[in-house]
């Protein structure tokens, strides 16, 4: 799993990315008229321990099947593609088995 190959299913899947695409990637579900996006929108992360996805909530996971990230990120901008959510829903913690971590536990170690 890349950042880059993550880009490239969320964009065949009609949404956008953006991000560095070193330390994090953002997944969003529209963009603007004028540019800069909208809608939905949560970051992906990949760190020594494991890859995360946070919300703006904020709301923090561990993924714990990298292979399914790119199902996850697209699943749930169909599921929401209006408004930021705060917090992913039930359907999508159980269909990808993610495990809610405190913010404070995510390190670059």
């Amino acid at each position: 799993m890349t950042y880059e190959h993550l880009a490239t299913t969320i964009s065949e899947a009609g949404f956008y990315t953006t991000g560095d695409f070193v330390s994090s990637v953002i997944c969003a579900s529209k963009v603007r008229a004028g540019g800069g996006y909208t809608g939905n929108s949560f970051w992906i992360a990949k760190r020594a321990s494991g890859w995360f996805l946070g919300t703006w909530g904020p709301h923090l996971y561990r993924i714990p099947e990298p292979e399914r990230i790119p199902e996850l990120c697209v699943t749930w901008l169909q599921r929401h593609p209006d408004g930021t959510a705060a917090d992913v829903d039930t359907f999508i913690r159980e269909e990808f088995h993610l495990v809610e971590i405190d913010p404070d536990d995510l390190t670059d170690e």
